[in-house]
Formats: C-alpha cells, sequence, structure tokens
C-alpha cells in the first residue's frame, strides 16, 4: 500500500519536505499516511513587467490524521527567459495551524514547475 507525505514547495508550504504527517519510531521518522488531502489557494499579481509576480498564497492539508494543518505566506516570482521560460520562486510562509511533531521551514525556493 502506498504512503503519503507532505510538506514544502509543491503541497504545503511553511513545512519542511516530508515535515508533515504521522511520525513513528526512537527518532520520531515521518512514516506516512494512508491519505492525503491538499487545498491551495494563491493569488498572482504583476511587479515588474512581465517577468516579476508577486504572489499571497494560503496552503493547507491533512496526511493520515485528523490534525489539519495551514500556512499563510507571500513571495515573488520570476520568470526567466533563458530556458523557456522558466519560473523561479521564493516564498515566505508562516504556519498557523500545525502538530507538535511537525518540522516547520519559513523560507521556501524553487526553480521550474512541479507536475
Amino acid at each position: 500500500m502506498p504512503r503519503f507525505y507532505a510538506g514544502g514547495t509543491g503541497s504545503i508550504r511553511g513545512f519542511e519536505f516530508r515535515g508533515v504527517g504521522p511520525r513513528d519510531g526512537i527518532d520520531n521518522n515521518a512514516i506516512g499516511g494512508d491519505y492525503l488531502i491538499l487545498l491551495g489557494s494563491e493569488y498572482s499579481f504583476p511587479l515588474v513587467g512581465d517577468n516579476v509576480r508577486g504572489l499571497f498564497f494560503l496552503d493547507t492539508g491533512t496526511v493520515g490524521s485528523e490534525t489539519w494543518r495551514a500556512s499563510i505566506g507571500m513571495g515573488v516570482r520570476f520568470m526567466i527567459d533563458l530556458f523557456g521560460p522558466m519560473p523561479l520562486e521564493l516564498g515566505l510562509a508562516i504556519p498557523i495551524l500545525s502538530d507538535p511533531d511537525d518540522e516547520e521551514q519559513v523560507l521556501s525556493f524553487q526553480i521550474g514547475t512541479l507536475f
């Protein structure tokens, strides 16, 4: 049976990669959940021409538990014309709903598009 993980860019910003979800063991390792629910909203607006945009976002979700997580944040997205265009995004996120075992990460960085 597959295991699901969340946290980080592409799921719930404001948390480390695989920083959200059930944990177990002596080192409190992420073990993933049986299901994953993600909901997000993002508002993007031009800052400089067509290649620099600002954004505000709300990311929410849960992984195999009844505890719901959420974060709010803002960032900037640069469209680099050299290879595409290819997006480069910097974001700041603050968890507003979390579990004591979650691993939080305020700064996020992404190059390219997530599929």
